[in-house]
């Protein structure tokens, strides 16, 4: 009886908070062991998605470690990277292509270009070809590095593809995808630019980012791919160094069969 009485108090009661917190410390024992074992659930259901918890406890990987000092570091931490280096040069370009016995596939990306078309990297690449592969995940933010890549490896090989590929992870971009694509078709005249939805990673790290090594989203990331194979990279704005190197490595690769023979 004595159950059912604290009940009708807590449902006579005013809404106040107080007078739901007298109600509740006037409960029997077994409404409050009810009380503590919802508590307990939620805080286990909180515990489990709980990102700051995994990753101060489980961060045994290079690749965890690197998301645990993100999230210690706030959601600033990317802005702040960019201001200790504003060409966003996070590994620089090598003057000889990677030996094709250390490089690393291609990740495959399904994305959607500016025109709706479906775009498979790198399986649509084709073969024997160098291609440059320019990957972005705020293309507005990256534009002037991407730029500062494309136009003088396009003056260079105007016949050689080029693809610039945006890995959408924020919902704002995947809501306004739509309506922002269409505006890029001019700043991507005679490049092929597509977007790809990338999911969003709560006690796993992003495949495709990892293999990639892009390590800030307000970046611009280069590649050379060929045979699905990235033989060259590089990221942030192009150095003159850099330009050089690549224009050595595409020449190498359009003209040698087989590049680990040669040692490149």
């Amino acid at each position: 009886m004595y159950r059912y009485s604290s009940l009708n108090k807590i449902y006579n009661s005013s809404s106040s908070s107080s007078s739901i917190s007298r109600c509740i410390l006037n409960c029997s024992g077994s409404d409050q062991l009810l009380q503590q074992q919802c508590s307990k659930r939620y805080m286990s259901f909180w515990s489990y998605l709980n990102p700051f918890k995994y990753y101060k406890t489980t961060a045994d990987t290079p690749q965890k470690k690197k998301i645990q000092y993100e999230l210690k570091e706030g959601i600033s931490w990317d802005y702040k990277e960019m201001l200790k280096n504003p060409n966003m040069k996070l590994f620089l370009g090598t003057q000889k292509a990677i030996p094709l016995g250390q490089s690393i596939t291609c990740p495959p990306i399904t994305s959607v270009d500016l025109y709706g078309n479906n775009v498979n990297i790198p399986k649509d690449f084709p073969a024997s070809t160098p291609v440059l592969l320019v990957v972005t995940l705020k293309p507005f933010l990256g534009q002037q590095f991407v730029d500062s890549w494309i136009a003088p490896f396009k003056e260079k090989y105007p016949d050689l593809p080029v693809h610039h590929v945006v890995l959408i992870q924020q919902t704002g971009y995947k809501l306004l995808a739509p309506l922002l694509k269409p505006s890029r078709r001019s700043t991507s005249a005679g490049i092929t630019e597509s977007w790809s939805n990338q999911a969003i990673y709560i006690k796993d790290v992003n495949q495709t980012l990892q293999e990639l090594t892009i390590t800030n989203p307000l970046g611009a990331y280069i590649y050379l791919v060929m045979d699905n194979k990235i033989r060259w990279k590089s990221s942030g704005r192009s150095t003159a160094e850099e330009l050089d190197y690549l224009t050595k490595v595409t020449n190498t690769l359009m003209t040698t069969p087989n590049p680990l023979a040669k040692n490149d």
